[in-house]
Order: structure tokens, then C-alpha cells, then sequence
């Protein structure tokens, strides 16, 4: 595992595997901003989880831990999970041990070695949202402006994804702005190509990766 801090207060995880990241921050995901209302916020366990995403089919089980490439949670929502589940794994036991050698960390982000750099980008936009009370309302104001009819089908295209109302706009901002344009035409069209190339350069200001250049 790999430990970094990629702008001040974010703590990243990087684990060898796909499925070792899953396995360690798939019901933290879920507990912050799961699409159940069964799961969002409440305590469950891995089978509760499975059934409800998946019902009875066991392949599309398994899929899940082969799905996701980046992981985002607050810091009082880890805690929050940690203060209420009893049944954690070792790989949870290991996160919440770690955290306290980190006792400053504000965002627990996490993906995998050899992960597209896009993919902690896109966490990195998240904890930034959360955490730059300048930088949302930044994005706010960018989403405000995208006519109503193209942004109704960005909510819609990631509400199919299994993203909630909450989230939307945060996820619709680090999509656009951290996307590759494969990526962006497969979700969003041609009209999501005008929209990422306009709040990418909104948000230059922030990029983590020039400040770390200057330093």
C-alpha cells in the first residue's frame, strides 16, 4: 500500500489491486452515499449489501469488487462507519488504525497502483469540493450556467450509474473536469466535450499538480 498526500488534508491510499481497494473501502462508499436508502447511513453487512445491488445473481456479486477504481469519504463519515460497525474486516481494521497516525486528515480518498491518473484526479476533485468552500462555489456557479435540458441528462446518465440526488453536481463537476475525452463522449456526448473543456479551464487555479510543481 502506498500512502501520499496529494493536497493538504487528503489523504490517498493506494493499494496493489483493484479488488483489494474494494474490499477495503466498498461499504465506507456505501455507508456515505450508497443509492439505498436501506444502506446509505445505516449498519450493514456484505451479504445485506450484495442482495440489495444485485439480488440473487452471484456473478454480478462478484462484479462489484472489479467495478470501481477510486473510493472518496469525508473524514467524520470514517469515522462515523468505524464508531458503528462491529463486524469490520482487516482490511477496515487497517484503515481505521491508520488513521490515527494521520490525526490532521480531512478526506480519505483510495484506488490502485497502475490505476489511470485520472481516476485519483477525479477523487482529488471531490475532496476539493468538500473541503474549498471557494472551489464549490466555483463549480456551483459553472453547473448553474449549463442549460437546463444538457445538465437534466448528465444527472440522468449518472443517475443510471447508481449516483444519489446529493451527489450529483460534485460528480457531474469531477467527471467533466477530469475525464479524458473517451470517457466524457461515452457518458455525456458531444455536448460533455464543450462542457469539460470550459470547466477545466474554470478550475486551472486548482490544480493540485501545478502547486506541487512550484513548490
Amino acid at each position: 500500500m502506498l500512502i501520499s498526500h496529494p493536497i493538504d488534508g487528503v489523504l490517498l491510499l493506494q493499494y496493489n489491486t483493484k479488488p483489494e481497494v474494494s474490499i477495503r473501502f466498498g461499504r465506507l462508499q456505501e455507508f456515505y452515499e450508497s443509492p439505498y436508502d436501506s444502506i446509505r447511513g445505516k449498519v450493514f453487512n456484505w451479504e445485506t449489501f450484495l442482495l440489495t445491488h444485485f439480488g440473487e445473481d452471484r456473478i454480478q456479486r462478484e462484479s462489484y469488487f472489479n467495478y470501481w477504481e477510486g473510493f472518496n469519504v469525508p473524514i467524520e463519515t470514517a469515522h462515523s462507519f468505524f464508531n458503528h460497525f462491529h463486524d469490520l474486516s482487516p482490511g477496515e481494521i487497517e484503515i481505521k488504525e491508520l488513521l490515527k497516525f494521520f490525526p490532521d486528515t480531512k478526506y480519505l480518498i483510495a484506488s490502485f497502483v497502475g490505476a489511470d491518473s485520472g481516476v485519483v484526479d477525479h477523487e482529488i476533485a471531490h475532496a476539493q469540493f468538500k473541503l474549498n468552500k471557494e472551489y464549490k462555489e466555483e463549480v456551483i456557479n459553472f453547473i448553474n450556467q449549463i442549460p437546463p435540458g444538457i445538465l437534466n441528462t448528465f444527472k440522468r446518465v449518472l443517475t443510471n450509474e447508481g449516483y444519489t440526488e446529493e451527489v450529483l453536481i460534485d460528480e457531474i463537476h469531477a467527471y467533466l473536469l477530469t475525464s479524458n475525452v473517451v470517457e466524457i463522449l461515452t457518458l455525456f456526448g458531444n455536448k460533455g466535450i464543450k462542457f469539460s473543456m470550459k470547466i477545466k479551464q474554470a478550475l486551472k487555479k486548482y490544480n493540485y499538480k501545478d502547486e506541487n510543481n512550484d513548490e
